[in-house]
């Protein structure tokens, strides 16, 4: 017997359920991968241990690829974290802005990249009246042994802002060490005088570019990773004196559902996230009140009178 050809309204569904592994095929390119386990926690994301090669300097960060770059690669974040030098060893050079302006400017600003050591992963479960908070927080550590505070100004040669950067735009992670379009490879002694194991700002994808610190996007990359909101610690200095760190992604709208992430290679930064925290909030019910006591049986009868 010979096979039944499919009616109208079954041929439309086998259109529409083509069309969607094909859109999914184009927003899920790999190496984003749907099956990756959600909620991320930082056994999937760093290994304390792990070096990766970043712009010719060894590094310690988070491994984002299998998450990111749904709407595009330019959105892509393959890596965020702190860089080192050819050794691994933190990056002695200091960049120094002198924003040249009247009070209250700082008359220098001082940012340094943040010490591959001071780069930290935690998981937590935390238990509150009505609700359970699962969360995961990563970025560089502000505080002893790694800065004298445990804050950064900026404003002190010892006391300089400890930089997040961030891999994006590629689709994979080795991309990072040596990113195409780079002549001479991008290696910190091709950059006399030696920097002491910096290299330049990003000027295109797999360039050394700061962790954003805009905290929609951190939002946009938590859902990503199956959590439900974010919040950063940020490090910043007002626009109008001077923008130090280098570029990073932009928010600029949404088109439907999905987001609209640019960048600009040529616009620098006042801002950068230290750290990224992202996390769920589920709300538990409130245990029944305890049932009330049995009442009490009634006072003995008093004896009968005597006779």
């Amino acid at each position: 017997q010979g096979r039944k050809r499919p009616r109208g309204r079954e041929v439309s569904a086998m259109i529409a359920r083509l069309l969607a592994l094909l859109l999914i095929e184009r927003l899920f390119a790999q190496p984003f991968d749907p099956r990756a386990p959600k909620p991320a926690k930082c056994r999937h994301l760093f290994d304390p241990d792990e070096e990766i090669l970043f712009n010719g300097g060894k590094s310690r960060g988070v491994k984002l690829g299998r998450y990111t770059g749904v709407t595009g690669l330019h959105a892509k974040i393959t890596f965020i974290g702190c860089r080192g030098d050819a050794n691994g060893d933190k990056v002695n050079f200091v960049n120094i802005t002198e924003p040249r302006l009247p009070l209250p400017a700082p008359k220098t600003v001082f940012v340094e990249s943040c010490a591959p050591e001071s780069f930290f992963c935690n998981d937590s479960l935390y238990s509150y009246p009505g609700l359970i908070r699962e969360e995961i927080t990563f970025g560089t550590w502000i505080g002893a042994p790694f800065t004298p505070f445990e804050s950064t100004t900026g404003t002190s040669r010892l006391d300089p802002f400890q930089q997040v950067h961030m891999c994006q735009g590629v689709e994979h992670i080795d991309n990072c060490s040596n990113p195409p379009g780079f002549d001479p490879p991008l290696q910190p002694e091709n950059f006399p005088p030696p920097p002491e194991g910096d290299v330049p700002c990003c000027t295109g994808p797999g360039g050394k570019c700061s962790a954003s610190d805009d905290e929609i996007l951190a939002v946009i990359l938590c859902n990503a990773l199956g959590y439900s909101t974010a919040s950063t610690t940020r490090a910043f200095i007002d626009a109008q004196f001077s923008r130090p760190f280098c570029p990073s992604l932009d928010l600029t709208g949404f088109n439907g559902p999905f987001p609209n992430i640019e960048i600009d290679y040529n616009k620098r930064r006042n801002g950068f996230s230290q750290t990224i925290t992202c996390f769920t909030d589920t709300v538990q019910p409130s245990p029944p009140p305890p049932p009330s006591p049995p009442p009490s049986p009634p006072p003995p009868s008093p004896p009968p009178p005597s006779p």
